[in-house]
């Protein structure tokens, strides 16, 4: 499905979907972007990037920065070695457990 379907489909107006989509949207509502935040399993942190005009040390702002560089997952897993593969396998099996723990608690 794409992004405007899938946003259609979610309650999105047209018109938001084609802002967001296209990074047009200059302003959001708090309902739209806990909907967002559902509907992707994410937080807004996830969603923006603060691009600093001048530096503001040790606030919590900062947390919206981006790292520059995104590591290449594929080229990354493929260098790797069996006993590192088997750790992010024993990780991903941790992860799921606790996702499953976390929705029979809910």
């Amino acid at each position: 499905m794409n992004p405007y379907s899938f946003l259609m489909k979610n309650g999105f107006t047209h018109y938001m979907a084609h802002c967001l989509i296209n990074e047009k949207s200059e302003k959001i509502k708090i309902s739209q972007l806990y909907k967002l935040c559902c509907l992707l399993n994410c937080t807004p942190n996830d969603l923006f990037e603060y691009i600093p005009k001048k530096e503001l040390p040790g606030h919590p702002i900062n947390g919206l920065i981006k790292e520059k560089e995104v590591m290449n997952y594929l080229e990354t897993i493929q260098k790797m070695t069996i006993p590192e593969l088997k750790k992010i396998e024993d990780a991903l099996k941790k992860i799921k457990e606790e996702k499953n723990d976390d929705t029979k608690t809910e």
